[in-house]
């Protein structure tokens, strides 16, 4: 996707970051089982355990990592963690053991899924939740583009197999990343960049944007029935062609960067945003439905039906995505944006934890396991359906003499969660 469109000065160099910043997590995430395996030498077990402990650091780091940015500001924050997470790369290039590689691991994993929040904290500093929906669709095409592109270099090192080629891939990732810290650092000081006010982000009391984090993490499920659960049903439970992996990875890539901005159109507008929700759940639901039918028959049917249902689950991916963040923000306190957005984000960080296995496990019972999803989805969205469009407002105790009392008035009160 080209950044010619972008706006000039600091947006434009912070969607330089979102990119470079994903391009070099794509060769990481598509590459690190292969590098631990046969880079280094670790058994599958070793392999597994590397991997678990990076995936649990990073969801115990997301929240720390946004009060750090908040406390000492994004530009710095920025500078600090991309030097950070390059350290840890270069620790996993450098690696030889289970301990060298599992100390590496786990230092990368607390970074992992902190950084991406301040990135968009970044895009959208100073600007209203009207104004950062925009925004904010760009840079998850050119992240979603970055990702793919960062999956291709592993498949040249795969054909080579020397250990010098797995090295080199991972030493390129560790440099993206100090591309990024330069670039966080060439960011104005005013820019982003002053500490946020002290205080207690009120996350336990909001609960509108609780309700759309939980109802994010169930439906962005359909994200890793996407791209787990449709490869375990294509090998294991259908006569589909093998090809049919890569197809349905290519075409959702290719939706996704291509559409990503134009579909996020209108969900600036509350209810737009909460009608993308209620029907990305729908999208997704019909998906699963129309996958339960691949199972069975041969020809071009079955390969016709899985397309179907690729195109419908990424347009549900895109709605969800663009729907929920427009609703998050909505909830968003502008003082606490790191904090909040690590919140939301924590949501796929959960779906990606839980969800393999929820999808294994059902997956084995066939289209039955495709239909449960359907259910599932379904309620998901029909929930959906009852997040507020505007912050709560609470009530002040109103003295007896206020003229309010008598004229069945209120005062109004800041949204929940935005108390310090």
């Amino acid at each position: 996707m080209s950044l010619r469109h972008a706006p000039e000065g600091p947006p434009r160099r912070v969607y330089a970051a979102g990119l470079l910043d994903a391009t070099g997590l794509g060769m990481y995430l598509s590459f690190a089982a292969i590098y631990l395996s046969q880079g280094i030498g670790m058994s599958n077990y070793h392999v597994a355990l590397i991997l678990g402990t990076a995936g649990v650091g990073s969801l115990l780091g997301a929240i720390p990592v946004a009060r750090f940015a908040d406390r000492c500001g994004l530009r710095r924050a920025l500078v600090v963690l991309f030097c950070a997470r390059s350290l840890s790369y270069v620790g996993l290039c450098l690696a030889v053991d289970l301990w060298t590689a599992m100390g590496a691991a786990a230092f990368g994993g607390l970074l992992n899924r902190g950084i991406g929040p301040l990135i968009q904290t970044a895009l959208i500093d100073g600007r209203s939740h009207e104004e950062a929906v925009a925004p904010l669709a760009r840079l998850r095409a050119l992240r979603n583009a970055g990702m793919a592109v960062g999956a291709l270099p592993a498949g040249v090192a795969v054909a080579v197999g020397d250990e010098w080629a797995y090295r080199t891939i991972m030493g390129a990732a560790a440099t993206m990343f100090v591309l990024c810290a330069v670039i966080s650092w060439s960011l104005p000081r005013e820019a982003g960049s002053k500490a946020r006010r002290p205080g207690k982000p009120g996350l336990v009391g909001n609960g509108p944007f609780l309700r759309v984090t939980a109802l994010y993490s169930a439906l962005i499920l359909s994200a890793i029935l996407l791209g787990t659960g449709m490869a375990l049903w294509i090998t294991q439970q259908t006569d589909l062609p093998r090809w049919m992996v890569s197809t349905n990875y290519v075409l959702n890539t290719v939706l996704v960067v291509a559409l990503q901005t134009r579909l996020a159109r209108g969900s600036e507008s509350p209810l737009t945003a909460r009608r993308m929700m209620v029907g990305g759940g729908a999208l997704a639901a019909s998906g699963t439905a129309v996958a339960s039918l691949t199972g069975r028959g041969h020809g071009w049917a079955p390969i016709a039906l899985m397309l179907i249902a690729v195109v419908l689950m990424t347009g549900a991916e895109i709605y969800i995505m663009a729907g929920a963040t427009s609703l998050a923000l909505i909830h968003t306190p502008q003082e606490h944006r790191s904090t909040y957005l690590a919140t939301f984000n924590l949501g796929f960080g959960v779906a990606t934890v839980i969800g393999p296995s929820l999808i294994s496990l059902s997956l084995n019972h066939g289209a039955m396991g495709w239909l449960a999803w359907t259910v599932f989805l379904s309620v998901a969205a029909v929930a959906s359906h009852t997040v507020p469009l505007a912050p709560l407002e609470v009530r002040r105790p109103i003295p007896s003499g206020d003229p309010l009392a008598t004229s069945g008035g209120s005062a109004r009160r800041k949204p929940e969660g935005d108390t310090v």
